[in-house]
């Protein structure tokens, strides 16, 4: 889905947007659901920008992590279900990116942090985030918390 007109920035999340690499910022997200039963599913939309021409065709991850890293849920796609490989985008365009992650029914109840990144899958490198200067900070940007329940 594009955008023609970019969300207003949030002000109740200090790290957004978010700079992977000065190819692709993460401008919003938004759940669906912030409670999931045990093995159902997460509904969650990401909003990207592309910062650049984009030359490769990045998949997106999104990870339902517990407080020790292990993975409860996890989806890895190109964005917009698939259908509209980053290879695409143009320059300042905005995309709205719906995705659906199932938990594992076997999830333990409680408190859940939810990641997002990007990856090429040929290589698995993920792109990093950077800070306004331009250096590294992490992989992998942890956006919101959930809740599973029974």
């Amino acid at each position: 889905l594009k955008v023609e007109k970019p969300p207003a920035p949030r002000t109740d999340v200090d790290y957004l947007p978010a700079n992977f690499e000065n190819q692709v910022s993460l401008l919003d997200y938004e759940i669906h659901n912030v409670q999931v039963q045990r093995g159902g599913a997460l509904q969650l939309s990401l909003t990207w920008q592309a910062l650049n021409s984009i030359h490769e065709d990045y998949t997106v991850f999104v990870h339902i992590l517990d407080d020790s890293d292990r993975i409860w849920g996890q989806a890895d796609m190109q964005p917009v279900y698939g259908t509209y490989p980053t290879s695409r985008w143009q320059e300042g365009e905005v995309v709205v990116d719906p995705h659906v992650v199932w938990t594992d029914p076997e999830a333990p109840l409680g408190l859940y942090r939810i990641q997002v990144g990007l990856y090429l899958l040929r290589t698995m490198e993920r792109l990093t985030l950077v800070d306004d200067s331009g250096r590294p900070l992490d992989n992998r940007l942890t956006i919101d918390l959930i809740e599973i329940v029974p």
